[in-house]
């Protein structure tokens, strides 16, 4: 993609999301799209000590699921999730944000044949942030961490909080989602941050 398409795009992005923003924090009640909320289970809220958290009731898709329609579900949920969190509090932004994202799946999910946290459409939701809860989504902005685990039912949950005051705390919360017997192998899985 050319240089100047690219920042023409990513300058549309941020303004959109702005905008999304702007409207969530009137407190209009309805999300943008409210068939994906009906559908899905979306929520959000704040921690008392910050952390935003949205949840979203499915597992983050794989790359090679994404389509227009698939793209436009995920955005609804996102700014569902947003459209609650604003319900409750004011939305917090942070000009260095750490994001973690945990996606949990189903047991009996072949893990080695699906499971790949580079091969999950993290950029359908890091897109969806950037200009709402940080200002970009560049490494002097934003940073990220991608847990996946097991679990009865499907669901993708972010936390979003000051990289440098709350990354160690959204890491344990991370770290938290762990099941000890969650691996195929029956050894326990860590969390490795790098």
């Amino acid at each position: 993609m050319p240089d100047k398409l690219k920042q023409a795009y990513d300058c549309i992005t941020r303004a959109r999301n702005l905008l999304l923003a702007e409207h969530q924090e009137r407190h209009f009640s309805e999300p943008v799209d409210a068939v994906s909320s009906v559908l899905t289970d979306c929520g959000g809220y704040v921690t008392g000590s910050g952390i935003a958290i949205l949840e979203i009731g499915e597992a983050l898709p794989h790359n090679k699921e994404l389509t227009s329609v698939v793209n436009d579900h995920w955005l609804g949920c996102v700014q569902a999730a947003i459209g609650k969190l604003t319900e409750k509090s004011p939305l917090p932004r942070f000009d260095m944000a750490m994001a973690g994202f945990c996606i949990a799946m189903p047991r009996g999910v072949n893990n080695a044949r699906i499971w790949d946290a580079s091969n999950r459409a993290m950029n359908l939701i890091i897109n969806n942030l950037k200009g709402v809860f940080f200002p970009d989504d560049d490494i002097e902005h934003m940073a990220f961490a991608v847990l996946g685990c097991w679990a009865d039912e499907p669901k993708t949950t972010i936390y979003i909080g000051d990289f440098h005051t709350q990354g160690g705390e959204i890491m344990a919360l991370l770290d938290a989602q762990l099941d000890p017997n969650c691996s195929a192998d029956g050894k326990p899985w860590r969390l490795v941050s790098g």
